[in-house]
């Protein structure tokens, strides 16, 4: 699934990046520097949408023959 960030400058293949939390921003890890994804309000509002993220990942490996792409949510 490929991951679309906010401000639509970057996007990114889901299963090759760890992604991580940090003060309310999803980051994309990345050598050698980490992505910004997306940035939210507060760390449970990044955390719903990494769970989204994950869940959308899992629907496409189960059920669908194309790639999904994913876009990262504003608030």
């Amino acid at each position: 699934m490929r991951i679309i960030s906010q401000d639509k400058t970057y996007s990114c293949e889901f299963q090759e990046h760890d992604l991580r939390i940090q003060a309310g921003i999803i980051y994309a890890v990345s050598n050698p520097r980490d992505i910004v994804l997306g940035s939210y309000v507060t760390d449970a509002r990044a955390k719903e949408v990494l769970t989204d993220i994950h869940n959308h990942a899992c629907y496409e490996m189960k059920m669908l023959p194309e790639m999904l792409v994913y876009e990262m949510p504003w608030e």
